[in-house]
């Protein structure tokens, strides 16, 4: 560069190209710590190789930083870019959805780390980062997760301060100017939050489908289906009742009833007819509770037996099984009204006494059962005083069994847990001539007082059965609750503890099991912190991800819009924003008119220059106008860069007295020569 001035209009010569900015070795080790942090949740679910690679780069990056060597030539990173394309592609076979979308972006990001020298370049990393930190929605919006976006765009801005200031300010500095924007920026950001138009339906219109099914049941139940589900804790459901809510004991939710046997498994049947209100008989009181379902890729909703209505123009079958339209992709909110009824009335079974496929021997036994005679309701009662009085034992961990489950179980290992005794007592049930069929969900719960609603886990998962009365209809029978009252009363986290102290099968008195049962100190604050950790995110499901198009119609009518639509809703954020940028400037005014401030002396610099004939062009800078000074009189060129210098260190580095004092100095003594 010669330093020839080009001329602009009206004389005024253009000042040289200035060189590109370099950001400190400090600025660009807070922007790589901040990338990785933002990436660390993305590389938690991508393969193996991803999360290599990329640390592999950000730490090759950071070498050479510390070297002061310089990025690794284009034709290296174009390699690196176009490998990356083809593994990304030979993994998911496509690089667009939430998955494969991802690994691409924070594949390109930690790329773009690696050719990160310059100003320019940090800053679009830095934009690059936030679209990173975005990403991780896509995948969860726990509470967690949304602290984590907070920690990361306060680490954002911190960036953005460092790099764009030219007196490169320290970190903490950095993190105070932070702090203020992002308080400025909270009352907006509720703002858009509450009056921005909700949209019906998932991001760009389309979920993206999982493959199975999330959780843990499924329409097929073989001996170790439901006891695999023994440890896992995962949340099925959440219920709010709106009174006092039933006992633990009877809080069974329905979810499949199964009624195909092939001597192994029980499966449902496929073409059922569907009736908005099955026909309840011995009802007592309606029970009104709301449930909040997590993702499962099924289409059934459990509901309390037995349930007679449900919000969302939802189905409930003619067995009482509440269906959803569609398979269910996220969590979902929808109200129940159910009966404690005794039986449930349907069609009479089109094969009132279908013989189940299993051996000679349990057919002799059914036999003996049903030969005293009576109804179905008798042979059951003798079919539970045999599981009661003979040494049948319920356990987590029930041995294998043979080709005939049914049989090994009734004659042979009498060890099992609730699958097995629902579908042994089926069997005998239909082999005794009773209509009967197989129920599966969930039964209890746990009581969260910290929110006052009930927790229903994967664990929870429970199967049962059912048994046809002439001229009553379906009643349930739970053969497990006859070898294992406790696994109703206590639920399946206590029932874990007593196995584990050997307890289940051998018997424990009531105060050794009181004794177990009991939680140390310890162990009590810590289920008090789960509960109200989970308490917390239930309420930030309920008011911040639940937050609708519903919800926001009903807050619009109490702030008084009589008929909230989108007009109004617009109206009243562009009311919103409009009321937050007035406050900034009335803010940002007052700053500027502080008696001592930096701003107001770089003002009265530029009156002087603007006196001189040299106005200030639009979105001229502070340094851009100096250095057109400098050039435009030479005279005072000295001074003028002094003055430029002394502005911005005070205005975006540490405040001084003594700097403050010089700057005022400075412009007041500047006598500029006439050109």
């Amino acid at each position: 560069m010669d330093g020839t001035l080009v001329k602009l209009p009206f004389g005024l010569p253009r000042p040289p190209r200035a060189p590109e900015r370099v950001p400190s070795r400090a600025a660009l080790c807070v922007l790589f710590a901040t990338t990785a942090l933002a990436m660390s949740p993305h590389l938690l679910r991508q393969p193996a190789w991803l999360g290599a690679a990329t640390v592999a780069i950000v730490l090759w990056r950071l070498y050479n930083l510390l070297r002061d060597a310089p990025p690794p030539r284009a034709v290296i990173r174009i390699a690196l870019s176009v490998a990356l394309v083809g593994l990304i592609l030979a993994q998911y076979q496509t690089i667009f959805g939430r998955t494969a979308g991802s690994a691409l972006l924070v594949g390109f990001t930690g790329l773009k780390v690696l050719e990160t020298s310059a100003i320019r370049d940090a800053m679009f990393c830095n934009i690059l980062v936030g679209v990173v930190v975005l990403a991780v929605f896509l995948f969860d919006q726990s509470p967690g997760t949304a602290a984590f976006g907070l920690a990361c765009l306060v680490l954002i801005i911190v960036n953005f301060n460092l790099l764009a200031s030219p007196a490169r300010i320290d970190a903490a500095r950095a993190l105070r100017l932070t702090t203020r924007i992002v308080l400025h920026g909270i009352p907006l950001a509720i703002a858009a939050y509450l009056l921005f138009p909700r949209i019906e339906g998932s991001l760009w219109g389309v979920a993206e489908q999982p493959p199975t099914a999330t959780t843990g049941l499924t329409d097929t139940v073989a001996p170790g289906t439901i006891t695999r589900l023994t440890l896992n804790d995962d949340v099925a459901f959440r219920v709010e009742f709106d009174g006092e809510a039933p006992e633990r004991a009877s809080l069974y939710w329905r979810a499949l009833v199964l009624e195909d046997f092939d001597g192994r498994s029980w499966t449902r049947v496929r073409k059922r007819r569907e009736s908005s209100t099955p026909r309840i008989h011995g009802a007592a009181d309606r029970i009104g509770y709301r449930i909040v379902l997590e993702a499962s890729g099924n289409r059934y909703l459990p509901a309390l037996e037995l349930p007679v209505s449900i919000s969302g123009g939802r189905t409930i079958g003619e067995e009482a099984v509440a269906l959803s339209k569609k398979p269910i992709r996220e969590r979902i909110r929808y109200r129940v009204e159910s009966v404690n009824a005794t039986y449930l009335q349907t069609r009479e079974p089109a094969e009132p006494a279908r013989i189940a496929k299993t051996g000679d021997a349990v057919r002799a036994l059914a036999a003996e059962l049903a030969a005293p005679g009576g109804g179905a309701e008798a042979i059951a009662m003798r079919a539970l005083s045999m599981f009661r009085e003979q040494p049948f034992h319920y356990t987590l961990s029930p041995p294998p069994l043979g080709p005939d489950p049914v049989q090994d179980f009734l004659l042979e290992t009498r060890r099992g847990y609730c699958e097995h005794y629902a579908s042994a007592f089926t069997v005998l049930m239909r082999a005794a001539g009773v209509p009967a069929r197989v129920v599966l969900g969930y039964q209890g719960g746990e009581n969260n007082p910290s929110g006052d609603y009930w927790i229903v886990r994967q664990s929870d998962a429970h199967a049962w059965s059912e048994i046809w009365v002439d001229g009553s209809g379906w009643r349930r029978v739970d053969p497990t609750a006859a070898v294992a009252p406790e696994r109703v009363e206590l639920g399946v986290d206590a029932l874990r503890r007593i196995e584990s102290a050997g307890g289940l099968e051998s018997g424990f008195s009531a105060e050794r099991m009181r004794q177990i049962l009991r939680l140390d100190w310890l162990s009590a604050r810590i289920k008090q912190i789960e509960l109200f950790a989970d308490a917390f995110t239930h309420q930030w499901n309920t008011w911040v991800l639940a937050y609708g198009p519903d919800q926001q119609r009903q807050l619009l009518l109490r702030l008084g819009f009589a008929a909230p639509d989108w007009t109004w809703m617009v109206l009243a954020l562009a009311a919103s924003v409009a009321a937050f940028m007035l406050a900034t400037y009335i803010v940002l005014s007052r700053t500027g008119r502080e008696p001592d401030s930096p701003l107001k002396h770089f003002r009265r610099f530029k009156r002087k220059l603007e006196r001189a004939g040299m106005p200030t062009l639009p979105g001229e800078g502070p340094r851009d106008l100096c250095r057109r000074a400098a050039l435009a009189f030479p005279g005072n060129a000295s001074q003028i860069d002094t003055i430029g210098d002394r502005y911005l260190a005070l205005r975006y580095g540490p405040a001084g007295r003594a700097r403050l004092t010089e700057l005022r100095r400075l412009v007041r003594e500047l006598r500029i020569d006439e050109r």
